[in-house]
């Protein structure tokens, strides 16, 4: 099972939702649009394709040595109608991130 997987799981089980789609891969307004963020992402860049994909949740992982970017993409997300309802630390197969769940407010 890859982080990924494992981080589907959680989000099923948590919002009791299906329809889970990787921001990359989106085709049709899925109910949670997971993103693993890259430092190189513009925010911006990131905030339109969710919002283009239409689904009604979204969490967005950084990864281990990513966590200085928490307070940018929290006040970012949260100016363009997306509000934080999780922040979530965990560890799998050795490795840490942090997870951030938003719900779509328009």
């Amino acid at each position: 099972m890859t982080i990924l997987e494992f981080i589907e799981k959680q989000l099923k089980h948590r919002y009791q939702i299906t329809e889970i789609q990787c921001l990359d891969e989106v085709l049709d307004g899925p109910d949670l649009v997971l993103v693993l963020f890259d430092r190189n992402d513009s925010i911006d860049r990131v905030i339109g394709k969710i919002k283009n994909s239409r689904g009604h949740y979204s969490s967005v992982i950084l990864l281990e040595g990513d966590q200085e970017l928490l307070d940018p993409v929290v006040g970012n997300f949260q100016k363009n109608g997306l509000d934080l309802i999780c922040i979530r630390e965990d560890v799998y197969d050795g490795k840490s991130f942090t997870r951030l769940d938003f719900e779509r407010l328009w």
